[in-house]
């Protein structure tokens, strides 16, 4: 793995587009994350509403890190506002905040 420690933000951001495919293969040989993604290729498929995710918390984990959002998965009760808001709607949580990846998990999931 390389290390972006030392680096600036956009140099280090930079490095890790150009080198996606390496990182991707290093992380999917690491033990855990092959543990990881073989319970969530498992357990996606009984998941049928946005509860069912939250209350399953090793799959709910992984998406929350897929996303990287993983600080936020002891907020349960916004985050299943933001996955469930209406993008459409300018009143709702989902554009009244500022990061993207609420967006994209938002997108994403479509519950």
């Amino acid at each position: 793995m390389i290390s972006t420690q030392g680096l600036s933000p956009m140099l280090g951001i930079s490095l890790i587009r150009e080198n996606r495919d390496m990182f991707e293969t290093s992380v999917r040989a690491e033990a855990t994350a092959k543990r990881e993604i073989a319970a969530f290729e498992e357990r996606i498929g009984s998941i049928q509403s946005i509860d069912d995710l939250v209350k399953d918390y090793e799959t709910f984990s992984f998406v929350m890190k897929a996303f990287d959002l993983e600080q936020e998965i002891y907020a349960k009760a916004m985050m299943k506002k933001i996955i469930t808001a209406d993008p459409d709607d300018k009143s709702s949580i989902i554009n009244k905040l500022t990061g993207s990846k609420y967006k994209a998990i938002n997108e994403a999931l479509d519950f």
